[in-house]
């Protein structure tokens, strides 16, 4: 299966939650798992239930001062219980889950953990532009050039290395970083409050159809979006119907 890396664009109340919060509703249908990253409030996505990722001071009192020898992220809470990250999948089979950002240091370790052990499941960063503010750091990439692997390590022997989806999440494409369009494959556009540069996308024809989508935008109805397809390079519109 070919993993599918989206890049969802637009204003506040456009309808990017909404649709996203409609995603994880399939992935939970199937039997798959969700997760969303950097969550706002906590009534957004309301097919999510929140978790706590646990701090570097909580794994040292979980794992002892060994942990620091060779960290990894191990732990989480949910309902007041600390539950084993390894098993993830497993646990959340059929459902959903949302978190706040973690520290700059145990977000790289917590998406390391991510790529060995989590599959089938729906990755979403959201309000992406504060986690990518200085860059798309190596454990983001990792995880984007290699969705059809993630999971390694899954205990879940059918579900090792069974790859993952993710949406990323920005409030205007002038905050989107240069280096996703080479992994994205589908970019999501609702309506932008205002007119982005569209220069800063370098490859030609995608800037093209981004233009395209964009003025078929602000004729449609609010709650429209459009969906361009990186690899075909086709785009279509679907107007919300009042």
């Amino acid at each position: 299966m070919n993993r599918r890396l989206y890049i969802l664009i637009g204003a506040q109340r456009s309808g990017k939650s909404y649709f996203a919060n409609t995603l994880i509703q399939k992935y939970k249908a199937a039997g798959n798992t969700a997760i969303v990253y950097n969550l706002g409030k906590p009534s957004d996505f309301a097919a999510a239930k929140e978790i706590f990722l646990c701090s570097e001071k909580q794994h040292l009192i979980n794992f002892g001062k060994s942990w620091r020898e060779n960290p990894e992220f191990y732990i989480y809470e949910d309902e007041n219980e600390i539950k084993d990250f390894r098993n993830f999948c497993k646990d959340w089979t059929g459902k959903a889950a949302k978190t706040a950002r973690l520290d700059l240091s145990q977000e790289r370790l917590f998406f390391e953990s991510f790529y060995y052990y989590v599959s089938n499941c729906l990755l979403i960063i959201d309000d992406a532009r504060a986690v990518f503010r200085y860059g798309v750091k190596a454990e983001f990439l990792n995880i984007f050039s290699r969705l059809n692997h993630t999971g390694r390590k899954n205990p879940l022997k059918n579900w090792q290395a069974a790859g993952s989806d993710a949406i990323i999440i920005f409030h205007s494409l002038d905050h989107v970083n240069k280096e996703l369009f080479d992994y994205a494959t589908h970019i999501i556009n609702f309506k932008y409050s205002m007119e982005p540069d569209f220069d800063r996308v370098e490859n030609e024809q995608i800037r093209a159809e981004l233009k395209k989508c964009f003025t078929g935008l602000n004729k449609a109805p609010q709650y429209s979006y459009t969906v361009t397809d990186i690899q075909n390079l086709k785009s279509k519109i679907f107007i919300k119907q009042n």
